[in-house]
């Protein structure tokens, strides 16, 4: 039996793939092994993957990183030093190589862990100063329904990635890099409700009695395949349960495959595609915790992030175009001069560099 790597399930090809077939050097770091998948089909396309694990026990508190805001930052620290690494012509780990990557960046954690955590960590001090006392600990999300007040751990989370990306910039300066380098932030998703007193905490286990059930995954939306051998037999039967199980489950929208067919791929002859994807009323989370938001879904709240540009070389500038975060990938190529069509997926949907950049 193969091993089946989740590169494997990369059907088009990445930036890091076409980057490296011009001759660049590759590099990443994120929160998981599984991001592997940067790598695309080849498997080949990032040849410094660097992936200490988000969900490892952090060095003060013994406990998953994610269960406090000082000890995710610790973990993303792990990843900027590799950063630093590369920007001084070494590898990830800091073996000097003699070369800087073509492109090389990272994922962040702290912003995300600080708008989804209620408190701070008792077992670190920097999180609660006395911990007996969750009144001196940190709060998480946002103290405003607008989002524009960070309470006191979403705000710590917020000033370490800026210094953090501040330290990268001067890296790259002190180098003679900053001209060269087109620096891009921005974010994957964002998280739902930003105004926390909208949250609804619901439990997802009677997404588990669906006719055919094979697979359900649930944030602030609901996934469901149902067993490859029970789809065409049970489909019925199991959207008619969803339905009546949608005021339990908070699910406004039920989309099913005449739905899904062109967002996705047809679950019928897509099994990737989910055969169900329940869209829910917006402040909902599928929880047993105490987390303030999630995100995977379609609301305001997850699908609209920062995007920020910087080089020396451009004018400062605020653009209102409504853009998309699939844009950056072609941004990147053209920056270096390749085209953005070599990407399967820019050149199937005609996806466009940004605007305003040159």
């Amino acid at each position: 039996m193969c091993p089946v790597y989740p590169h494997n399930f990369i059907q088009v090809n990445t930036l890091f793939e076409v980057i490296r077939a011009h001759g660049g050097r590759t590099a990443w770091s994120d929160k998981h092994p599984a991001y592997d998948l940067v790598n695309g089909p080849s498997g080949a396309g990032v040849e410094d993957l660097f992936t200490p694990e988000v969900n490892s026990n952090d060095s003060v508190t013994g406990q998953d990183t994610t269960t406090g805001f000082h000890s995710v930052q610790r973990n993303d620290a792990l990843k900027v030093t590799s950063i630093l690494n590369e920007i001084d012509g070494s590898n990830s780990t800091g073996t000097p190589i003699g070369i800087v990557p073509t492109i090389f960046g990272m994922n962040f954690q702290a912003v995300s862990v600080g708008q989804k955590l209620k408190t701070g960590n008792p077992k670190d001090p920097m999180d609660c100063t006395d911990p007996t006392d969750l009144t001196t600990c940190l709060i998480g999300g946002y103290a405003d329904a607008l989002g524009k007040t960070p309470n006191s751990g979403l705000q710590s989370g917020l000033d370490f990635v800026d210094a953090q990306i501040g330290q990268m910039v001067l890296e790259l300066r002190h180098k003679g890099l900053e001209q060269s380098t087109l620096v891009i932030i921005t974010a994957k998703h964002g998280q739902s409700p930003i105004d926390v007193s909208q949250r609804q905490q619901v439990k997802d286990a009677p997404y588990g009695a669906t006719p055919g059930i094979d697979q359900f995954t649930t944030d602030d939306v609901g996934l469901v395949w149902l067993k490859p051998s029970r789809q065409q037999k049970d489909y019925a039967a199991a959207q008619a349960y969803l339905q009546a199980q949608a005021k339990s489950l908070g699910i406004m929208t039920l989309l099913d495959k005449s739905d899904l067919a062109s967002l996705y791929g047809n679950p019928f002859g897509n099994n990737r595609t989910p055969d169900f994807i329940a869209i829910t009323v917006h402040g909902l989370i599928y929880t047993s915790g105490t987390k303030l938001a999630e995100h995977g879904g379609f609301t305001h709240d997850d699908r609209n992030v920062a995007l920020m540009v910087y080089n020396p070389g451009l004018v400062q500038n605020v653009i209102s175009d409504q853009v998309e975060t699939r844009q950056v990938a072609p941004t990147i190529l053209q920056a270096l001069s390749i085209s953005p069509k070599e990407l399967d997926g820019a050149r199937r949907e005609n996806t466009s560099a940004l605007p305003g950049i040159q």
